[in-house]
């Protein structure tokens, strides 16, 4: 049996959005981001793959499920499939 793997972005307290959908309070450029572009270079969306040089090949995940809040935002700007 395949494993299922919950990879999210969260708060302390459980919120993984603000009351309005926000999520621009998640800082991505911090210390941690070397770590994440090395480990899981799959849990970026293709154009920041090639913005940071890191490979397309997908180490853990071979399957993306996007709620609305999240996959609304990329279609606005054209990416219409934003992880290979």
């Amino acid at each position: 049996m395949r494993k299922l793997i919950y990879y999210i972005a969260s708060t302390l307290d459980g919120y993984i959005a603000g009351p309005e959908g926000q999520y621009d309070f998640f800082f991505t450029m911090t210390d941690h981001l070397p770590y994440l572009l090395g480990e899981f270079p799959e849990t970026f969306p293709a154009p920041d793959r090639a913005h940071f040089g890191i490979s397309a090949a997908n180490r853990h995940f071979d399957t993306v499920v996007m709620g609305r809040g999240t996959y609304e935002p990329g279609l606005k700007v054209g990416l219409t499939s934003p992880y290979p």
